[in-house]
C-alpha cells in the first residue's frame, strides 16, 4: 500500500467523496463545499500560508538548536583558558585577559537569554481534527434540517468553519514566528559580538604564552618530603663490594645541616659513595 502525504484542501476532497458513498443524505453537499473551497483563490492561498508558518516553526527550531550547540562549545574551550592561565607570569596581562573574557560571558549570556526565551514557551495552534469538523457537519446539517428545512446552510457553515480555523491558527503561527524570529536574531547578534572580546582574548593567551602547561615553562620542582632531615652514614660490607654506604634518613624539620655534617666517628662526611659502590640514595 503506498502512502500519499495529502494537504487540507486534498483531504477535504476526498473526505467529500469518502463521506457521500457512506451516507446518502447530504453527501451531495459536503461534496459540493470541499470543492467550491478547492476553486477558492483566498482558501488556497490560506492553506499555503498555514504550512508556510509551520515550515517556518521548524527552521526557526533548527536555528536555536544550532545556536545553542555552538555557544557551549566555545565556552569549554573558555573554560579551558581560565583553567590553565599563568597569572603569576605575567598579572597585568593576565588582568587584561580576564576583563575580556568576563566581557565574552556576558555577551554569551544575553545571548542565551534571547535564545531560551525563543525556544520554550511558545504555543502554536493547528487544525483541529477531521473527527471535529465531521461532527460540527453533523449537528449543523441535522438542525437546519429539521427546524430550516434547507440543509445548504449546513454547507455554508461547515466552509465557514473551516476556514475560521484555518485562519485564526495560521494568523497566531504567524505573530509568533516574528516574535521567534526575532528573538533569534538578537541570539545571533549577541553571540557575533561575543566573538569580539572572545577573540583579542585568544590572541594574547597565545601570544603571551599564558598557559600554565606551555612546553616552554620551566618546570618547578618543590622539595617538601626531605627537607630537614638528617643523614647518618655509617660503613658496612656486602658481597659485591669490600666497602659500601649505609645512610639512614630521619625527619627533623626543626635543624638542618648548613655546614658538612659529621658522622659518629666526628669527621665530615662529603662523599655518600666509594668507587666500586652503588649508590643507595
Amino acid at each position: 500500500m503506498r502512502l500519499i502525504e495529502l494537504n487540507i484542501v486534498e483531504f477535504f476532497k476526498l473526505y467529500g467523496v469518502l463521506y457521500s458513498c457512506f451516507y446518502a443524505r447530504g453527501s451531495s453537499l459536503i461534496s459540493i463545499a470541499v470543492f467550491e473551497m478547492y476553486t477558492d483563490n483566498k482558501f488556497v492561498f490560506y492553506e499555503k500560508q498555514y504550512y508556510h508558518e509551520i515550515e517556518s516553526k521548524q527552521k526557526i527550531d533548527l536555528r536555536l538548536q544550532t545556536i545553542i550547540v555552538f555557544t557551549f562549545a566555545w565556552l569549554n574551550l573558555a573554560t579551558y583558558t581560565l583553567q590553565v592561565i599563568d597569572y603569576e607570569n605575567n598579572k597585568l596581562i593576565s588582568l587584561i585577559f580576564y576583563n575580556l573574557m568576563a566581557m565574552y560571558f556576558i555577551f554569551v549570556l544575553q545571548s542565551m537569554r534571547y535564545s531560551i526565551f525563543s525556544f520554550y514557551g511558545s504555543t502554536y495552534q493547528y487544525l483541529q481534527s477531521p473527527l471535529v469538523f465531521d461532527d460540527y457537519y453533523k449537528d449543523t446539517n441535522d438542525y437546519y434540517t429539521k427546524y430550516k428545512n434547507d440543509p445548504d446552510f449546513a454547507d455554508e457553515e461547515l466552509k465557514l468553519f473551516i476556514k475560521e480555523n484555518l485562519i485564526n491558527s495560521t494568523h497566531h503561527n504567524c505573530k509568533l514566528n516574528d516574535e521567534r524570529s526575532q528573538k533569534a536574531f538578537e541570539s545571533v547578534k549577541w553571540l557575533v559580538i561575543s566573538f569580539l572580546p572572545f577573540s583579542l582574548a585568544f590572541a594574547i593567551f597565545i601570544a603571551f604564552k599564558l598557559d600554565l602547561k606551555h612546553p616552554t615553562k620551566p618546570i618547578l620542582i618543590e622539595e617538601t618530603n626531605l627537607s630537614g632531615a638528617h643523614i647518618n652514614v655509617r660503613e658496612g660490607r656486602t658481597s659485591e663490594t669490600d666497602k659500601t654506604i649505609i645512610a639512614t634518613i630521619t625527619t627533623d624539620r626543626n635543624s638542618l645541616c648548613t655546614q658538612p655534617c659529621n658522622d659518629s666517628g666526628g669527621e665530615p662526611i662529603t662523599n655518600f659513595s666509594s668507587p666500586r659502590s652503588k649508590d643507595v640514595l
